[in-house]
C-alpha cells in the first residue's frame, strides 16, 4: 500500500494511504478514482478538518511521463482520533488523453504509475488555518483497472483486415489459422503482447498443418534464404519462405527468456501476418 505522512504546524500529523483504483466513464471527460484513507497520527490531530487537491502525472508511459491535470478537490473531512476516513482522489481524463496514454502504455504487465502531488488545506480544532503539501509516488494502475476504463469509454483499437472465412470442413487448416489470428487480436487488445506473438506463431503453423513447436534455427533459415536466391522461384515458393521467416520472428513469443515481446513487436506481427494470411487464404481457396 502506498502512503505518505504530512506534518503541519503545532504537531498536527496526518497519514494518507491509497487503497484501490476505480474508474467511471463520462461524456468527453472520464474519471480515474484513487480511493484513499486519511487518518490522524496523534491526539493533536483529533478534530482537524482537511480537504485534498493537487495534480496528477502519469509515469512509465513509453519510458517517460506526462502531466494529466489537477485533482478534483475533495469535500472537507473532519478527522477523529483512532479513525480512518475514506476520500476519493479524482483524476479527470479526456478522450484524447486516454488515447495518448494507451498508445504509450508499454510495461510488460500493461500497468503504469501515477504520481500524485497533494495539497492539504483546512483548519485545526481551534479554527486555525492549516496547509501543506506532499506526494504519493508510484501509485500503480494495473492492466485490469485500465482495461475497465477503456471498456467503459468504448475505446477500441481497430485492426481492419478483410479476410475471407473458409468453410471449416473444406479448409480445416485455414479455419483453424483464422481462429488463432482472432485470438491474437483479442490478446493484443488486452495488452498481452507475448500471447499475441504466441497466437501468431500458432496461426502460421496451422496454415500448413504443422506443429507450432516445429521451429527453424537461424542457421537453417539462412540456408533456406540462400538457396532461394540461387533459383528463380515464383510467388508460391517465396510466400512459403515468407511464412517461415515470419514464424521465425513469432517463435520468440514462446521464448521469453530470449527476448521480451512488447507492443511494437506484437503490432508488427499482427499487420505482417494479416497481409500474408490474406494472400495465402485467397491462393488456397482459388
Amino acid at each position: 500500500m502506498v502512503e505518505t505522512y504530512i506534518h503541519f504546524p503545532n504537531n498536527v500529523q496526518v497519514r494518507v494511504q491509497v487503497d484501490s483504483i476505480g474508474t467511471a466513464a463520462g461524456l468527453g471527460k472520464h474519471r480515474l478514482f484513487v480511493q484513499s484513507w486519511l487518518s490522524p497520527l496523534n491526539e493533536v490531530t483529533d478534530g482537524v478538518t482537511l480537504s485534498i487537491s493537487g495534480e496528477a502525472t502519469a509515469e512509465n508511459l513509453g519510458g517517460g511521463s506526462g502531466y494529466l491535470g489537477q485533482l478534483v478537490p475533495t469535500a472537507p473531512v473532519t478527522l477523529r482520533r483512532d479513525g480512518n476516513f475514506q476520500v476519493s482522489l479524482v483524476v479527470e481524463l479526456s478522450d484524447d488523453q486516454i488515447r495518448k496514454m494507451e498508445e504509450h502504455r508499454n510495461q510488460p504487465d500493461g500497468s503504469f504509475n501515477l504520481r500524485l502531488g497533494l495539497r492539504l488545506d483546512g483548519a485545526d480544532r481551534e479554527g486555525k488555518y492549516l496547509s501543506n503539501t506532499g506526494s504519493l509516488s508510484s501509485v500503480r494502475v494495473g492492466r485490469e483497472e485500465w482495461l475497465s476504463l477503456l471498456q467503459q469509454v468504448r475505446y477500441r483499437r481497430v485492426l481492419v483486415v478483410e479476410l475471407e472465412v473458409p468453410e471449416a470442413a473444406a479448409h480445416p487448416e485455414l479455419a483453424k489459422a483464422l481462429d488463432f489470428y482472432q485470438q491474437a487480436q483479442s490478446r493484443y487488445s488486452a495488452g498481452d503482447y507475448r500471447g499475441t506473438a504466441e497466437s501468431i506463431r500458432q496461426t502460421l503453423a496451422a496454415l500448413v498443418g504443422e506443429a507450432p513447436e516445429a521451429e527453424l534455427n537461424l542457421d537453417e533459415m539462412t540456408t533456406e534464404i540462400r538457396a532461394a536466391n540461387k533459383h528463380r522461384g515464383g510467388y508460391t515458393d517465396r510466400m512459403e519462405l515468407t511464412r517461415k521467416v515470419l514464424k521465425f520472428s513469432a517463435d520468440l513469443g514462446a521464448h521469453p527468456e530470449t527476448d521480451m515481446t512488447e507492443r511494437a513487436e506484437a503490432l508488427a506481427l499482427l499487420h505482417m501476418a494479416a497481409g500474408f494470411i490474406q494472400w495465402f487464404t485467397r491462393h488456397r481457396m482459388a
